[in-house]
């Protein structure tokens, strides 16, 4: 199975702290300053444990979008960069052991053009994943379902945006463009948030009579799946000295690499949890 992986790319810094501090405070960081975007993370994981990836986003026509173009060749990714007149999207992390607040400008993403996906000549066994920050606009918004119902005959995912912009786009909104989706990633605030339910097996209830297979990400303590043929709670080992950025893209990457291998949806998950922890382990 190809990915074909659609969303933001960003100049992204990440400052690693030892715990949050107060406004105005003063505290010492390690700063790491690197390619991200959640679509991009899918890619390079499923493209790191063997599976053929493609990535699609917009940048700037700037020294940024050259730094990026540079560092995605080094990586040996397969990639395609619409260039735009809006300055590349940067995003600045504080990562503080598993919290994480994070500051973007999404610049050149918000006029990412979906209409040119057409041009990767996608194969009916190809997949087509989409990150929900995509959907930080009406365009956006539109852009996807349009581009959901085109490609129909492939596996098409979904990660969910955050909060944030579900209420701003609209539950009813959000649920219509996704209408045609296969495999529907989400996390608790989000899944309580569009299902208006507090109980994960009340949250799957809702979500599994829309999508064919759905995956609630609960950071430290796994995952709850429900699918056509099983349903289940898989949950991951406890890990020290973490930095939790990345996580949840990881598991994405993961557990599509193992779908594509045949798994089922529980193999899948808990290949996943495995595959989030390897990235996110900090060892001292």
């Amino acid at each position: 199975m190809r990915l074909l992986c659609v969303g933001d790319v960003m100049v992204e810094t990440v400052v690693h702290v030892a715990e949050n501090v107060n406004s105005g405070d003063e505290a010492q960081g390690v700063f790491e300053t690197r390619v991200g975007g959640q679509a991009l993370n899918v890619a390079r994981v499923f493209h790191r444990l063997g599976g053929p990836s493609l990535f699609y986003a917009a940048v700037g026509q700037d020294e940024s979008a050259d730094w990026i173009k540079r560092q995605l060749k080094q990586e040996r990714l397969k990639f395609k960069l619409q260039k735009t007149d809006q300055p590349t999207g940067v995003v600045f992390s504080i990562a503080a052991s598993q919290d994480r607040t994070m500051y973007t400008q999404r610049g050149a993403n918000a006029m990412l053009d979906l209409t040119e996906l057409k041009k990767f000549n996608l194969k009916p066994e190809d997949a087509l994943y989409f990150s929900g920050y995509l959907m930080n606009n009406a365009q956006g918004v539109g852009q996807i379902q349009k581009a959901i119902e085109q490609h129909n005959r492939n596996l098409t995912i979904i990660d969910t945006p955050p909060v944030g912009v579900l209420e701003k786009v609209g539950v009813d909104r959000f649920l219509q463009a996704c209408a045609g989706i296969q495999v529907f990633f989400t996390n608790l605030a989000e899944a309580a948030e569009i299902t208006r339910k507090t109980k994960v097996d009340d949250m799957l209830d809702v979500l599994v009579n829309r999508f064919p297979t759905v995956i609630i990400k609960q950071g430290a303590k796994g995952c709850s799946l429900a699918d056509q043929n099983e349903r289940a709670t898989v949950p991951t080992q406890p890990l020290k000295n973490i930095d939790a950025t990345g996580a949840g893209d990881a598991f994405c990457g993961g557990f599509l690499y193992a779908l594509g291998q045949g798994q089922s949806g529980k193999a899948a998950a808990q290949y996943a949890n495995e595959v989030a922890a390897n990235v996110i382990s900090r060892e001292t």
